[in-house]
């Protein structure tokens, strides 16, 4: 079973003292530009190189993380630019003096869910947990 929390979209991060942070970012400057990347598995293929590949571009990735929470803080400190959740980045954003700006390719957004087995659909306690979750998500 399934309930779906909300959808999400990504965004790109830069410092606020940035050369790019006062302006629109043009497909040119944005694959120009050092890039920073977040890649658990230590994969490449990120949403965003799926797309560039489709206009015949590429990304120079600078740097690469196994995780979201140090993506943000690499980026406070350089001039890479970080594609991630803008909730994520919402989030990140007032503590590290971050910019949020629009990417300047099309990418997908998803939703995130909330799934559980058929079994559980009765279970007072797993009932009360997702209420809980459901309700959290509305505020984020």
């Amino acid at each position: 079973m399934a309930k779906r929390l909300f959808r999400e979209r990504f965004v790109c991060v830069l410092r606020k003292g940035h050369p790019c942070a006062r302006r629109r970012l043009d497909l040119e400057t944005f694959v120009s530009l050092p890039h920073a990347l977040v890649s658990p598995h230590g994969q490449a293929g990120a949403v965003v190189d799926i797309a560039l590949a489709r206009l015949g571009k590429r990304r120079r990735i600078a740097v690469e993380v196994p995780h979201f929470l140090a993506a943000p803080h690499i980026v406070r400190q350089t001039d890479t630019v970080l594609t991630l959740t803008e909730r994520v980045a919402r989030t990140f954003a007032p503590s590290l003096d971050l910019v949020l700006i629009k990417p300047p390719l099309e990418l997908p957004s998803f939703s995130m869910s909330m799934l559980w087995h058929e079994r559980r659909r009765a279970d007072p306690a797993h009932s009360w947990l997702r209420a809980c979750v459901a309700e959290v998500a509305k505020g984020i």
